[in-house]
């Protein structure tokens, strides 16, 4: 697992890193509106998969047959927010996979921590029954993360 891993993301790149998500930040937040979960209910409509091949028909009959086009829509608007859009949903794509590729990784070094926590616990264990000062105390703390109580089923 650890061949698996490339510390020099952490370690090289991290303050770069920290720096290019401080500039999105600062491009995006002023830009872009907090919807709440109503409002997101609400606009959300237009971005099931049926919903968005209803809106691609409706751009293509307007490009290919113009004279049946609604004098009642603003087909300036609809074109910019089509585009915006498509743009967006296209930064989102690649955000995902971004995120994805960092959740398994984090996956990935939690997974390697804990192995360690759980050898530290048998360790502590051993020498606890050895006798060495500190061990018991150390082990029993540790200890209290294994007891079964209905909060702790629920952690996993």
């Amino acid at each position: 697992m650890k061949a698996l891993l490339n510390e020099d993301l952490t370690k090289t790149n991290q303050a770069e890193i920290e720096d290019y998500i401080s500039k999105m930040e600062g491009l995006v937040n002023p830009n872009t509106p907090v919807l709440t979960p109503q409002e997101r209910q609400t606009y959300g409509k237009g971005n099931g998969n049926s919903n968005k091949l209803l809106v691609a028909d409706v751009k293509t009959q307007k490009t290919n047959q113009p004279h049946l086009k609604s004098e009642l829509i603003n087909w300036e608007e609809f074109d910019k927010d089509y585009l915006s859009s498509s743009i967006i949903e296209g930064w989102l794509m690649r955000l995902y996979s971004i995120a994805y590729k960092l959740e398994s990784a984090k996956m990935m070094h939690d997974y390697n921590n804990y192995n360690a926590a759980i050898d530290q616990y048998a360790h502590l264990e051993y020498l606890s029954r050895n006798n060495v000062q500190g061990a018991a105390e150390a082990h029993r703390q540790l200890k209290e993360h294994f007891k079964k109580n209905k909060s702790n089923k629920n952690d996993n």
